[in-house]
This record gives structure tokens, sequence and C-alpha cells, in this order.
């Protein structure tokens, strides 16, 4: 199978074991083994990290090791905490390989009618809730994901706050997050916070093991560095050829100072990458605010650095809306930016004329 076709896999697939080469995840579970070792294990977890570090993946490893009846076994028979690998063969790994434990839940927006709701609904916290307070029905741990913080809303998050203050025996809370500021800090308080981060040499050593070729090193160290070091995503961002069509947003991106293009018009060219336009642009402003300092580029040399900054911060915020559920037009909302960046453009033309 090829590197493009396994991206998803890896991604989405439920796996009771984390892969071996996927260093940060198996550093991260290290930490989780160390912490119920030493019966500090939490009731309620938030894994933050920005998307493409395969929190999910993390989550649905830690829950089947929980439930499995193999590692349930050793502990009675040793006496001795350990958070091992799911052993894939037992009654509990079979259940979860099939969708159908009856101690696992993974929370998600529903589809109604052929489209994803917005939010996670109250209910569905609800629903959770009376099941969490109900008796395992295999004898042993009861495993909850909720994926993701960006999805719930005040009265979800309310609905959570009973079931993480008093979990119950044996009961996992698990709660994704890509960002913090989403989150309250009554949920904060109630969970033990596990920050996913992975070293950017290592990461590009994986990408290269993941089949990337070597000859394109320079392409994955930019990669890395526009994904946040999120190694899936920054995998996704190099065979996807997204290269390409950043390096063209830069361009049209000076275009529109240049007063070549419009603020539409750029939307437009680039509304199939529409989703990842918001922090493409913030990482663009965040560029020419340090070749300001730096007083490296002629072509930014009228532009002032209160109006850089300025611009992204409209955009990290337009970012954390979206990121909470916001209704928002996104390319309205783009547009509307980028006209000021058009008008700064149209003054920095008029007065170098005079």
């Amino acid at each position: 199978m090829s590197v493009k076709e396994n991206i998803q896999d890896k991604v989405e697939s439920f796996e009771l074991a984390l892969n071996s080469q996927d260093f940060w995840l198996k550093d991260a579970f290290g930490i989780l083994q160390s912490a119920y070792q030493q019966n500090k294990f939490p009731h309620g977890l938030l894994i933050n990290a920005s998307k493409g570090f395969g929190q999910l993946k993390l989550a649905k490893a830690v829950g089947a090791s929980l439930l499995c009846m193999e590692n349930q076994e050793k502990y009675l028979t040793l006496n001795q905490l350990s958070l091992n690998t799911a052993c894939g063969h037992c009654k509990s790994c079979l259940l979860l390989k099939a969708n159908t434990h009856p101690d696992f839940n993974l929370v998600e927006r529903l589809v109604e009618k052929g489209k994803l709701k917005q939010n996670i609904s109250i209910d569905q916290i609800r629903n959770l809730s009376q099941k969490l307070v109900k008796t395992s029905q295999l004898q042993g741990w009861r495993i909850t994901i909720i994926n993701s913080v960006e999805d719930m809303n005040i009265s979800s998050f309310n609905a959570i706050l009973k079931t993480l203050e008093e979990p119950g025996q044996n009961t996992l809370v698990v709660l994704l997050s890509h960002g913090m500021g989403k989150v309250p800090a009554t949920i904060k308080s109630r969970c033990q916070v596990l920050n996913l981060n992975a070293d950017k040499n290592k990461t590009l050593d994986w990408l290269i093991d993941q089949g990337i070729d070597q000859s394109l090193r320079d392409i994955a160290t930019n990669a890395v560095e526009i994904c946040y070091g999120a190694p899936y995503a920054s995998l996704e961002f190099i065979i996807e050829g997204y290269q390409t069509e950043y390096n063209q947003l830069f361009n049209d991106l000076d275009a529109i100072l240049a007063n070549q293009i419009s603020a539409n018009e750029l939307i437009t060219q680039h509304k199939e990458h529409i989703a990842s336009l918001i922090m493409w642009l913030a990482n663009y402003f965040h560029h020419v605010s340090k070749l300001l300092i730096t007083n490296n580029e002629q072509r930014y040399i009228n532009v002032p650095q209160k109006t850089v900054s300025n611009l992204y911060d409209q955009l990290i915020n337009l970012n954390r809306a979206q990121s909470s559920g916001s209704n928002l037009q996104l390319s309205l909302q783009l547009e509307a930016i980028l006209i000021h960046w058009f008008e700064l453009g149209r003054k920095i033309v008029h007065y170098s004329k005079r």
C-alpha cells in the first residue's frame, strides 16, 4: 500500500496498539504507563495537540489496554499495576475491533439527514452519563472518548462536569483537544492534561521512514514548520503536493499588496484549500512580520508592523472561532481581512507615485 493510501488509515483506524515508529505517541503512552504504575492514573484525561498528531489513535490505544482481559488477568495474577499493550485476541479486544464493546463509548458529532451536526449535543452527554453510572458489563473498565472539545458547547460542557467530578471506579473519560483556548477552566481543573509534542529532527526521520524520499528533506522541513510539528499533517502536506499551493498563496498575497489581484480573486483561486487557509494566511503575516524586523525585504519597506500584527491577530481569532464551532461564513471573513491588506497596498502604491 502506498504512503498516500495509508494516511487516513493511520489517523482514523481503530488500532489496538500503537505503531512502534510513531515515537511521539509511544512517548505519551509511556507517561501514562508511569502514572498507572504509580497508582496516579486519572479518571479525566485531556489530550491536547494541533490537528495531525493522532490524539484519537493514542486515546483508543490507552482504552484498549485498560479493557484488555489478558491485561486484567495479569494484574489479578501478579497483583502489579501495569498498562500493557492490548493483546488483540481476547473477547474485549475482538469486541473493540468490531466496534461493539459495551463498555467503550466514542462520542462525536452525529450525522442527521446526511449532514454533520454543528455540536456534540447535551443529550449525547446526558446519555453518556447515564451509561457511566451503571456497572461495567464485562466487569472491567469503562472508557469514553470525546472527540473533540471543539465540538462541544457550554451546555455539553456543563453536562460532563458531574461525571468528571464523580467518575466512579475504573472509569476513564478522555477529551481530545486541538487547542486549550476552547477548554473551560472547570474542565481543565478536573482532568490531567497531556500535551503531545514531537521533536522536529525525529519527525523528519519519521517522514523519511514513511516513504518520503531523502531528496525531499528540505520540503519535509518546511512542512513540519507549516503544520506546527504534527507528523501526520506534515506527511499529508508533502504527498498531497500542498507545498506548491502554499508557495502560490504567498505570491498571491504579495500580489494583493501590489494591487495586482483582489482579495476575492485570491479566495476564489484557493477555495479548494479553504480549511487550511486561515493558518496558511497567518503564517504569511508572521513571515512578513519577521522580515519587517530584519528589514531584509524592500517590497515590505512601507508596511507598518502594527498593521501586520493586527491582521495576524484577526486570523488567529478567526481560527479560534472556527474551532469553537461558530457558524461563520469563512470565505467572507477571510476576504474581509484581506481587503485591509489590499487597501494598505493601495495607499503604498498611491504615495510611492507622488
